[in-house]
C-alpha cells in the first residue's frame, strides 16, 4: 500500500489554546496525560507535537488506538473550537460524529504532530478534519467528524482561573509548527 502525506507547509504560531484538568491528552492534572498544547497557526489549523510514552502503549511497542482516536478527535475539537465567529467567548464543543483510519502504527517514543482543521460551519454543527504525521508530513492516522457548539464561558479571565491556565504565548512556544 502507497503512503499517504499530507501537503501543508509550516505556519506562524499566532495563539494556544487553554489545557483542561484531567483528560488524557491535554491533562495538567493528569500524571499520565500526553500533555498536548494546542496552538493556533496562521493558516488556520490547529497543531500540537506529542511524543507518546510507554503507559500510553497497546500492542507491544505502539501506541494504543483508542489514544490515537482521542488525539484525532481532540485536534478537530481544538479546531472547532477556534472556529467560533465569537473571539470574546471560549467555546464548548462537543463529537457528534467520528470517524478514525488507522495507516500506519505509531511507536512508542516516536514524535509526532498532530494538526486539525475546521472545514466549514452549518449552524451549531463545524465539520472538521484532522490527521497524525510525522516530520516528513506522512500520515499515521486521520479523521473527520462533526462538532456540536454547546456553548461557552463569556469570560475568558474566568476560564483562567477555572482551569489555572494561559492562553498567552510566552517565549518558550515554538514559533511555527
Amino acid at each position: 500500500m502507497a503512503k499517504e502525506f499530507l501537503e501543508r507547509e509550516k505556519s506562524k504560531v499566532i495563539g494556544k489554546h487553554f489545557m483542561t484538568g484531567k483528560d488524557v491528552v491535554s491533562g495538567i492534572d493528569n500524571p499520565i496525560s500526553l500533555g498536548m498544547r494546542f496552538y493556533i497557526l496562521e493558516n488556520g489549523e490547529v497543531a500540537s507535537e506529542f511524543t507518546p510514552d510507554f503507559c500510553h502503549e497497546g500492542h507491544v511497542g505502539m501506541f494504543h488506538g483508542g489514544l490515537i482516536s482521542s488525539v484525532l478527535d481532540e485536534s478537530m475539537g481544538r479546531a472547532a473550537m477556534s472556529y467560533a465567529e465569537d473571539e470574546k467567548t471560549v467555546h464548548s464543543v462537543v463529537t457528534g460524529e467520528l470517524t478514525v483510519r488507522f495507516l500506519e502504527p505509531i511507536m512508542i517514543g516516536e514524535k509526532k504532530l498532530a494538526v486539525g482543521r475546521a472545514i466549514s460551519k452549518e449552524g451549531r454543527k463545524t465539520y472538521c478534519e484532522s490527521y497524525i504525521i510525522g516530520s516528513d508530513n506522512r500520515v499515521y492516522a486521520k479523521a473527520k467528524g462533526v462538532f456540536f457548539d454547546v456553548g461557552g464561558i463569556d469570560d475568558v479571565e474566568a476560564h483562567k482561573a477555572l482551569t489555572g491556565d494561559s492562553n498567552e504565548l510566552v517565549s518558550g512556544d515554538p514559533k511555527e509548527l
